[in-house]
């Protein structure tokens, strides 16, 4: 979890195992190999090859007031670097039937996630998510 102390001035990030982990919303819709699990770096350098396809996708999710992304990496998160991530939907296009707040308490976590990819005036899009699986973090 990203924090910000105004007091200090400084950012901070909760390392503590998320107690969200393995915790999943939505249901594995699409299963086996059928959908492809496509990286992130793939969607962002090649969004045509993979405009309007079901994708499975995993990257540091951010749900925050009225704006949803997935991010490449915790450090585009925290820098709001929105060339490396991509805008969600999940107030109104998903299939989670799970309450926003809900999936506020995994914001900062890394996910893996189902939806279709939209690429459209040069911006990359996950609609329609079906699946959001939190995986755990590992301390080394």
């Amino acid at each position: 979890m990203v924090e910000w102390d105004e007091a200090s001035n400084e950012i901070s990030i909760n390392t503590k195992q998320n107690a969200s982990a393995n915790k999943v919303f939505g249901s594995y819709v699409y299963g086996g190999d059928s959908l492809p699990r496509v990286s992130m770096i793939q969607l962002l350098a090649n969004p045509e090859k993979y405009n309007n396809k079901n994708v499975n996708v995993q990257g540091i999710i951010s749900v925050e007031f009225e704006c949803e992304r997935l991010f490449l990496t915790r450090e585009d998160m925290i820098y709001l670097n929105m060339p490396n991530s991509l805008s969600l939907n999940l107030r109104t296009r998903n299939s989670l039937d799970t309450p926003i707040e809900e999936l506020e308490k995994i914001s900062g976590s890394f996910v893996e996630m189902e939806g279709t990819f939209v690429y459209e005036n040069d911006s990359a899009y996950l609609y329609d998510v079906s699946y959001i699986f939190c995986k755990p973090e590992y301390l080394y």
